[in-house]
């Protein structure tokens, strides 16, 4: 799947349902190229469209079950990825380091989320 559909599916499966122009301002691209992604998306299953509670003539992109299983899968593979390259590269002591760094990591990734405007 290209980098950028699959993009979009992380997008939705970590913030929930989104309209297209926000989708095109999260992978900033034009709204026209974002239409055309979700369409193809939603050709195979892997988003859906429901009406917008807050706009009438709005339309929000969901992600399926089928989509959130691709995310999943992308996500699995590539922790397993970074492991195998991990335990080949580098010794105990570096394994160490990483696993705190990505605490960290982990930690500054929620405050800036908490910090961005809805």
């Amino acid at each position: 799947m290209a980098d950028g559909r699959l993009e979009t599916l992380g997008f939705l499966a970590r913030d929930g349902a989104q309209s297209i122009a926000s989708l095109a301002r999260l992978r900033r691209v034009r709204h026209q190229t974002m239409s055309t992604v979700v369409a193809d998306l939603e050709r195979q299953g892997l988003v859906g469209r429901t009406p917008d509670p807050d706009d009438a003539r709005g339309v929000l992109v969901t992600i399926t079950p089928a989509g959130d299983a691709v995310v999943q899968e992308s996500r699995t593979s590539r922790a397993r990825r970074m492991l195998a390259a991990a335990d080949a590269a580098l010794d105990e002591d570096e394994r160490a380091t990483l696993v705190r760094a990505a605490a960290v990591l982990d930690k500054l990734a929620a405050a800036l989320r908490a910090s961005e405007p809805d």
